[in-house]
This record gives structure tokens, C-alpha cells and sequence, in this order.
């Protein structure tokens, strides 16, 4: 099951990296204004680095926060499964008597 689910996660990794979709996002004004600014920070910094990384359009810029947060989704959907894998291995690893304590406690018994 855990290679199954593992496999599935990278699967759609690989997938969402090929196979990336466009979306657009409305902003107003003063929303456009600020992302120009905070983009305009953005790009001053990425010219100071060695060797100097190109400017971002905003539409770059809002694409890689997307990407970091979808990234993120992903880590935590893989940590979680993995927490879930370890937790079944723990419980298997446990004795009956151990099992039949913990199920007491839980009221499940």
C-alpha cells in the first residue's frame, strides 16, 4: 500500500510538471499596483545575485508562488502518508496484550 500511494503522489508530481495548465487570476487596480511593487523588489534582488537571475513579469512572479504553494501540498500529503505508514508498522510491531490496552483506553473494546 505504501509503494501504491507513494507512486500515485510522484505519479501526479510528474504529471502537474508535464502537463502544467494556465489560470488566470482577476486583480483590481490597486491589487496590480501592489504586485508591481513587491515584483519590482523581487527582480531588484534577483539582479544582485551572482550571476544575476532574469526579471519576473508579474505573471511569472504569481506563477512561482503558485508553484511553491502546490509543491507544498504535495510535501504535506506525502509527510502525512508517511506519519499514517509509520503508524500502521508501530501498530503491527505492538503484542496483542499491547493492542488490547491501547484499544481500552481508546473505549474501542
Amino acid at each position: 500500500m505504501k509503494k501504491l500511494i507513494l507512486g500515485v503522489l510522484i505519479s501526479l508530481m510528474m504529471v502537474s510538471l508535464s502537463f502544467a495548465a494556465d489560470y488566470s487570476i482577476s486583480t483590481n487596480a490597486i491589487q496590480e499596483k501592489g504586485l508591481t511593487a513587491i515584483v519590482a523588489k523581487e527582480n531588484a534582488a534577483r539582479a544582485k545575485q551572482t550571476p544575476s537571475l532574469p526579471a519576473l513579469s508579474n505573471q511569472e512572479y504569481v506563477n512561482l508562488i503558485l508553484q511553491n504553494v502546490f509543491n507544498s501540498y504535495v510535501k504535506q500529503a506525502i509527510q502525512e502518508e508517511t506519519n499514517l505508514l509509520d503508524l500502521q508498522n508501530k501498530w503491527q510491531s505492538l503484542t496483542p496484550t499491547q493492542k488490547d490496552q491501547i484499544k481500552t483506553i481508546l473505549g474501542i473494546q
